[in-house]
């Protein structure tokens, strides 16, 4: 993930797949988009925000009879194709991202690529407006707990399979601490529990092509769920009236 800083600044920043249909068809009113001002006064994270759920598996390849030198050679240059073809994409998205971070008067800083670059990038940003120890093994449990107790609410966004009880569980732990090959990057779900926890709007620079995508895209969090807010606010000594500028981050779709 990578953190956007103004250039006088420091900053943060992540991957993002494109956001679902379901999310949009759910009726949520979680994303507004606008542009902002030419010079941004808050600082930026980005993050490497993948698919809601990623995971790996090895084919069972029991009794299958072996590759020719033909048939492997095929395969290598299929292989060869495709990533050279990924790392053209990446080259294309990088240079966008680049070009909208100048737009916006924002540098960016990467904060790695191990699955947790949303939780990386928050806590970057939220270091640079003076809240410390919000690192990724603070933040992961008390965004599933938070989604866990707010289900009403954050359900609405989920495609019925998720909502399942089943798929519930396994998602909340997944949010809790995705490790090992089966890991959880950050979709609209985790961006939309962040904002919500802490109270203030996220926005993000997409990677997405085209020029209506220049803006700034913001999640603006539910004040009806604040009472997280109020009590860390309490626990960390804060004044009853901080509140914390928008965060910003950087997503790098596929």
């Amino acid at each position: 993930m990578l953190s956007f800083r103004p250039v006088d600044s420091n900053s943060t920043m992540c991957e993002r797949v494109t956001p679902s249909d379901s999310t949009a068809e759910s009726g949520l009113d979680l994303v507004d988009v606008h542009t902002m001002p030419k010079k941004a006064t808050t600082s930026a994270a980005a993050t490497d925000v993948g698919p809601r759920t990623r995971s790996r598996s090895v084919q069972n390849t029991v009794g299958e009879a072996p590759l020719t030198a033909e048939q492997e050679e095929r395969n290598i240059q299929a292989a060869m194709a495709q990533t050279a073809k990924d790392a053209a994409a990446r080259k294309v998205a990088r240079a966008t991202l680049n070009r909208r971070a100048r737009l916006h008067n924002l540098k960016i800083k990467e904060t790695g690529r191990d699955g947790h670059c949303l939780q990386y990038s928050v806590q970057d940003q939220l270091a640079q407006q003076g809240i410390d120890g919000q690192t990724m093994q603070v933040l992961r449990p008390a965004m599933a707990a938070f989604i866990g107790e707010k289900a009403e609410y954050f359900q609405r966004v989920l495609i019925a399979e998720d909502r399942e009880r089943k798929a519930w569980k396994r998602l909340l732990s997944d949010i809790r601490h995705s490790v090992g090959n089966d890991k959880r990057w950050g979709g609209d779900l985790e961006i939309s529990d962040l904002s919500c926890m802490f109270q203030c709007p996220i926005q993000y620079i997409t990677s997405r092509q085209g020029h209506e995508f220049d803006g700034l895209v913001t999640m603006k969090p539910n004040a009806n769920l604040r009472g997280w807010w109020r009590k860390f606010k309490r626990q960390k000594n804060l004044a009853v009236d901080f509140n914390l500028k928008p965060l910003t981050l950087i997503n790098e779709e596929e």
